[in-house]
C-alpha cells in the first residue's frame, strides 16, 4: 500500500529529529462537514496509529475540532489528543462569528466527558492568524484584523493557558511572517513577547 510506504519513509526520515515530540495521525479525521475531504473510516486511522507506534517510541496525537467536535472517537485513537481553539471565524451566512461562549471550562468538561486525560490533551491549533472569508487571499489588512490582531492573539493565548491542557501550538507563523513583509510587524512582535 502506497500510504504505508509513505508513512514508513516519513518516520524514518524524521525519526532522529529532536524537534519532533509527537506524531499526528491524520488531522481531524472524522470532520466531514468542512472542506472537501473524503470520509475516513476508524480502522484506517487505527492502522496508521499502530504503524507509527511500531516505527517509533514517541506518542501519536489524534485531533478534532475544538468548537464543533465531540472528541470521543478521536480521543480514543492516540496517546495524546489535540484540539483546535478558534475564537473568530467567518461563516457565509452570518459573517464573522465570535466563539466567546467557548470558555476554558468547556474544554475541560469536553475532555472529561470524552475520557481524555487533561495531561494528554493539547491545543494543536491555536488561532493566531486571520480567517479569510471563502479562502479569499485578497482582503484588505483592515478586514484581516477583524478576525486576528495582537489583542485577539494575546486573548487566545490566555484562553488556551486557562484550559489547563499540556501545550498550545500557535497556528499562523507564515501569516505573521507575511504581515512583517507588508510592513506590519505587530503580530511578529506579539509572538516574540510570548517566548520565554
Amino acid at each position: 500500500m502506497a500510504l504505508t510506504k509513505f508513512i514508513k519513509a516519513l518516520v524514518a526520515h524524521y525519526k532522529n529529529e529532536p524537534a519532533i515530540v509527537l506524531w499526528q495521525g491524520e488531522n481531524e479525521p472524522f470532520v466531514e462537514w468542512f472542506g472537501t475531504c473524503p470520509n475516513v473510516d476508524r480502522s484506517f486511522v487505527e492502522k496508521e496509529v499502530a504503524l507509527v507506534h511500531a516505527l517509533d517510541t514517541r506518542g501519536v496525537m489524534s485531533t478534532d475540532s475544538g468548537e464543533l467536535g465531540w472528541w470521543y472517537r478521536e480521543g480514543q485513537l492516540g496517546d495524546y489528543f489535540g484540539t483546535t481553539l478558534y475564537q473568530v471565524v467567518w461563516n457565509e451566512r452570518f459573517g464573522y462569528m465570535h466563539y466567546y461562549f467557548f470558555r476554558p471550562l468547556i474544554y475541560r468538561i469536553k475532555a472529561l466527558v470524552a475520557f481524555i486525560n487533561p495531561r494528554h490533551a493539547l491545543i494543536a491549533e491555536l488561532q493566531a492568524e486571520s480567517w479569510f472569508p471563502n479562502g479569499n487571499k485578497n482582503i484588505t489588512l483592515a478586514e484581516q484584523k477583524l478576525s486576528m490582531n495582537t489583542e485577539q492573539l494575546l486573548a487566545n493565548v490566555e484562553l488556551a493557558r486557562r484550559t489547563g491542557f499540556g501545550a498550545a501550538y500557535l497556528w499562523g507563523s507564515e501569516y505573521w511572517y507575511w504581515l512583517k513583509g507588508q510592513g506590519d510587524d505587530s503580530m511578529w512582535k506579539a509572538v516574540k513577547s510570548l517566548i520565554p
